[in-house]
């Protein structure tokens, strides 16, 4: 399974592993924010390609903040685990924003990715339950998104990662040409 999301800080973690929920909980390590799924079994070339594309859209995003309080389902997706997915919906616009510029980038590019779910709607998978289940959390649950990380593996660590730091105070590079050499020259080695 490849992917390009968001991953957490383990006191976000901890927070997401302590919500009560129905179901068979997923493994904390794997919580996570997916803004674009490559699929299963990704050639190496393909997500190179996509370090290459993503890297310049990373470098001009800042640090953002993420929300969390509503905790609800999906319907069960035969072609997943059994039951449905329990998920805490995320919220920020700048979060919807990134992952806009990044479908543009990649479909410039022609750097293929599921487009099976058009809308996209930002969660955190929390548990499968053959129940749906809904709540509100009393606290919501928020944090800076300062970096996004590309899975690719069967299996999110089988493989490899690549992690993009987001500037904090906006692109370092004078030129985003000089980026993109420089991840060139980096995947030609």
């Amino acid at each position: 399974m490849s992917f390009l999301g968001i991953a957490f800080p383990p006191d976000v973690c901890r927070r997401f592993r302590e919500i009560p929920c129905p179901g068979k909980k997923v493994g904390d390590g794997t919580y996570h924010i997916t803004m674009i799924y490559f699929g299963d079994k990704t050639p190496v070339a393909d997500i190179c390609k996509a370090i290459e594309v993503a890297a310049p859209v990373m470098q001009q995003t800042q640090p953002f903040e993420l929300s969390a309080a509503n905790i609800s389902y999906f319907p069960e997706n035969p072609d997943d685990k059994p039951g449905h997915p329990i998920v805490v919906k995320v919220d920020s616009p700048e979060l919807h924003e990134l992952r806009a510029k990044l479908a543009e980038a990649f479909d410039a590019a022609g750097v293929e990715y599921s487009k099976k779910f058009p809308d996209f709607k930002p969660h955190v998978t929390l548990a499968y339950s053959p129940e749906p289940h809904e709540k509100t959390l009393e606290l919501p649950i928020k944090w800076t998104a300062d970096e996004t990380v590309l899975w690719a593996g069967d299996e999110y660590d089988d493989r490899f990662s690549v992690k993009f730091q987001l500037p904090p105070a906006g692109p370092t590079y004078e030129q985003l040409e000089q980026l993109e050499l420089e991840i060139r020259g980096l995947l030609a080695d």
